[in-house]
């Protein structure tokens, strides 16, 4: 298995091939509990960071629920305003890497945000985040930001740029050289004050695992602590997901910086 590389271009055709639900992007899970208590670790997970201050959020906002925007919020909400130094009136600008259908950024991320970015390669998905009712607000109001349909691996995200980078369940479509260069560009796309890379994944126990159908890894943590050293990164906190079902892997999230 070491000397297996992920092919990109059957990734997509796998994906794409798979319903633009919920149930969809989780493999059959959507409909239990599994996206209910994935969204409530993550949120827990961020309101530490933010009591610690590790973490700057949008202002007038909590993440368990949708936040109003103001007119600073509007005001704020250009290309400008997200490559400029952050500071109380700046632009709490993140992005969502293999955003999928928009799960994270619709349950997660737009409650903790002024502007969020979606990045994606299956072409279906990011037409579902552009059309999609429980989007339309957000889109309505500007908080849905650039939706690109381009794999992780080429992504370059401008410097200085995002105060959150959320990446779930899409790196193990990467091979290492290239997500040791992908989270090396997301260290330089970091805002310089209080901002995060967030990465969540599953975790193999032992080997890293192969997965043939489509074309994945599922890296021990050993291996993703290996990654995020080559990558220049540090690890500010990490926490274990708990209550999924027992034949799913182990979940772990991490934020680096």
């Amino acid at each position: 298995m070491a000397g297996k590389v992920p092919d990109y271009e059957a990734a997509v055709t796998y994906w794409s091939s798979q319903p633009t639900t919920v149930d969809g992007m989780l493999g059959g899970y959507g409909r239990g509990r599994v996206p209910r208590l994935d969204i409530q670790h993550s949120t827990l997970f961020v309101r530490q960071l933010v009591s610690a201050g590790q973490l700057r959020i949008a202002s007038a906002t909590a993440p368990d629920r949708p936040r109003k925007r103001s007119r600073r919020d509007s005001f704020s909400s250009s290309s400008e305003g997200a490559k400029g130094d952050e500071d109380d009136g700046g632009l709490v600008r993140t992005v969502d890497c293999g955003a999928g259908i928009g799960r994270v950024t619709q349950d997660l991320l737009l409650g903790i945000s002024d502007v969020v970015d979606l990045v994606e390669p299956c072409a279906p998905f990011t037409a579902e985040i552009r059309s999609c009712a429980g989007l339309q607000a957000a889109r309505l109001a500007g908080q849905v930001g650039d939706v690109l349909t381009i794999g992780v691996q080429d992504f370059t995200p401008l410097p200085d740029r995002y105060t959150i980078v959320w990446n779930q369940w899409c790196l193990g479509q990467l091979s290492d050289p290239d997500l040791v260069a992908f989270l090396g560009r997301c260290k330089v796309a970091l805002k310089a004050d209080k901002a995060l890379i967030f990465v969540k994944e599953n975790i193999a126990q032992g080997e890293d695992v192969f997965d043939e159908q489509d074309s994945s890894w599922t890296r021990s943590e050993a291996s993703f602590l290996r990654i995020f050293r080559e990558a220049g990164l540090k690890c500010v906190k990490s926490s274990l997901q708990h209550g999924f079902p027992k034949e799913l892997y182990q979940v772990k999230l991490w934020a680096l910086r």
